[in-house]
């Protein structure tokens, strides 16, 4: 006859608790007890799980800076997945100031190749961020520029076939996030970003619109075109044997941004190009609840699409609004360890191939929410509750 105990971790939070509970096996035919000494991949299973790194030090590095050693180590131990975080501007591919023609555009790509040779040599699953984005993610001159439709096409080209046959990367890389943040940012919107000179714009969008192949009517057809550069940047990239993703914020849940990424997919599918997969990106924030079971929901109808889908920004925080001085909830950790647990166990679940952090340690943490803490390891590599509440999660959904 099969006994068990009812096992509960109590995991103090400064000013609060949190428990799980979980049987604590006796039989031989359990599965052994939880072991919060365990790194995040022994009770991964095949979910990948990951986390960024910099190629220059600017922040997470495991190849360059202050803590790139510890980084490396606390990334190899908890982590399957390497993100390879090179943006087109900030120390990235594209050159800091404009080219005299396009034709003597150049771009840079050894620290991106130094990644993912990285990645490779540790048995590293890689995911490129990004190829294209809204303007914040290319250099100011970018921005300002007057390219036509046509001159930006010719660039895109050249841009997307230099990242992928430097270094052989159209074969070594594992995934290349295409597109990040296409749309406007509030999940009751899903309308494209603006052509136009500010940060929150897309340069891109000049490249022209296209009508919708979706095949969705009514409500479910959120836009009547989408923007040209979305198939024509799958097309350049079809050299690449990882697979192409496509990534957005606050699309967790089924939303009206969320049916418009939907949109979006099966246009492309039905258009006759290639995206195998989608990222739901999970910047979660403790002043808002969530809705597991309609995250399940939209990750399930996107692997019905054939898709692979990913968690690939997970965090949590305050949120952007958040300025230094503000206070904090009484129970601020408890409220990030509810949602950490949350999102990676409605996430496994549902069956996501891969679940990336937003960087592991606070330690290097130089540019993102810094003073929320929104990460699972503390300034000096510790483990804090959240770590124990995402482990929990991977343990208790094992198959």
């Amino acid at each position: 006859m099969n006994k068990s105990v009812l096992g509960i971790l109590i995991l103090s939070l400064g000013t609060g608790l949190i428990a799980f509970a979980s049987p604590l096996a006796t039989d031989p035919n359990d599965k052994a007890p939880f072991d919060p000494s365990k790194g995040l991949k022994d009770y991964a299973g095949k979910t990948i799980i990951g986390s960024k790194s910099s190629a220059t030090g600017r922040s997470d590095s495991v190849i360059a800076g202050e803590h790139a050693e510890k980084c490396a180590e606390l990334l190899l131990r908890n982590c399957t997945g390497l993100q390879v975080q090179v943006y087109p501007s900030f120390q990235g591919s594209w050159p800091d100031a404009a080219p005299e023609t396009l034709e003597k555009m150049t771009f840079k790509t050894e620290g991106l190749s130094a990644l993912v040779n990285w990645g490779r040599d540790h048995q590293q699953e890689t995911l490129h961020h990004l190829v294209i984005g809204p303007n914040q993610y290319f250099p100011e001159w970018f921005w300002k520029s007057k390219y036509t439709a046509e001159e930006l096409d010719q660039l895109l080209k050249r841009y997307i076939t230099t990242l992928m046959t430097a270094n052989d990367n159209q074969h070594k890389m594992d995934g290349w996030n295409m597109f990040n943040e296409m749309f406007n940012p509030k999940e009751e919107g899903g309308e494209y970003k603006k052509d136009g000179s500010a940060r929150g714009n897309c340069v891109w969008m000049r490249m022209g619109f296209e009508a919708d192949q979706s095949g969705l009517t009514g409500k479910a057809k959120i836009n009547e075109r989408h923007p040209v550069v979305f198939r024509k940047a799958l097309q350049y990239a079809a050299m690449a044997s990882g697979k192409l993703e496509i990534r957005e914020c606050r699309v967790e849940e089924i939303n009206r941004k969320s049916d418009a990424l939907y949109q979006l997919i099966k246009h492309l599918l039905n258009s006759g190009v290639r995206v195998d997969a989608v990222g739901f990106q999970g910047h979660l924030h403790v002043n808002r609840s969530y809705d597991w079971e309609s995250v399940k929901r939209n990750i399930r109808r996107f692997k019905d699409l054939g898709l692979e889908v990913y968690i690939t920004e997970l965090d949590v925080s305050m949120g952007m609004g958040w300025k230094k001085g503000d206070p904090f909830p009484q129970n601020y950790e408890k409220l990030q360890a509810e949602r950490f647990y949350g999102m990676v166990k409605a996430a496994r679940e549902a069956g996501v191939h891969r679940i990336d952090l937003w960087g592991l340690s606070e330690a290097d943490n130089q540019h993102w929410l810094v003073g929320q803490n929104p990460r699972l390891f503390d300034e000096q590599f510790k483990p804090r509750a959240t770590y124990q509440a995402v482990l929990r999660a991977l343990f208790d959904t094992q198959k």
